[in-house]
């Protein structure tokens, strides 16, 4: 069971890593939507793992084709040997992505929802992203998806419209975030990507 006392402002971008795939494991025990929409097998974890950040490995849509992955880092959000959630920077988009995506996408796992953990991971990858050079990121949520809605729109977020999902019908939102000169985090926040434990 996750740690009551973790803190969002301790949490950090990580690099898919084994040394996280146990917590990881738990938090699809406790109901968190595997990385691309499916459960991968228990024995293909580690497999699993390599794919994310492969570009060679498609990406399954809604409707269930896939599709070639744009350029994109895929980060997890971790404390320590803690998986928290996922987000997803991706530096290019396709039609799709301009109407669901966007830019950037997070997910927090179930027992550590509602703690302020998608605002941290949404901080960290405005950070990642200005310091790629963008000057504004695109966002995407439903307009039920309360939690992740406030996040966006925290952080700045302007709504550009509202509208039926192509393949789902599903209304969504899209927001714009100006990204600036300014930090996305406080000064005092620790750095926005953090090694490996014991790496360089």
């Amino acid at each position: 069971m996750p740690d009551t006392t973790l803190s969002p402002d301790r949490a950090a971008l990580r690099l898919p890593q084994a040394g996280l795939l146990p917590s990881y494991a738990a938090a699809l025990a406790e109901g968190f939507v595997a990385d691309g929409g499916g459960l991968p097998p228990e024995d293909g974890l580690l497999a699993h793992l390599t794919s994310l950040n492969d570009p060679e490995t498609p990406v399954r849509l809604p409707d269930g084709s896939f599709v070639r992955k744009v350029p994109a880092t895929h980060f997890w959000l971790a404390i320590g040997d803690m998986f928290i959630g996922t987000v997803n920077c991706r530096y290019a988009l396709t039609p799709y992505l301009r109407r669901r995506g966007g830019h950037i996408g997070y997910a927090v796992r179930p027992g550590l929802r509602g703690r302020g953990f998608a605002t941290r991971g949404l901080a960290l990858a405005l950070a990642h992203m200005r310091e790629r050079g963008f000057e504004r990121v695109l966002l995407t949520c439903r307009p039920d998806n309360t939690p992740s809605r406030r996040a966006i729109e925290r952080a700045g977020g302007v709504l550009e419209d509202e509208a039926p999902d192509a393949v789902s019908g599903e209304p969504v939102r899209r927001y714009w975030i100006a990204l600036g000169e300014g930090p996305a985090l406080p000064p005092s926040a620790p750095e926005a990507l953090d090694p490996e434990p014991g790496a360089a």
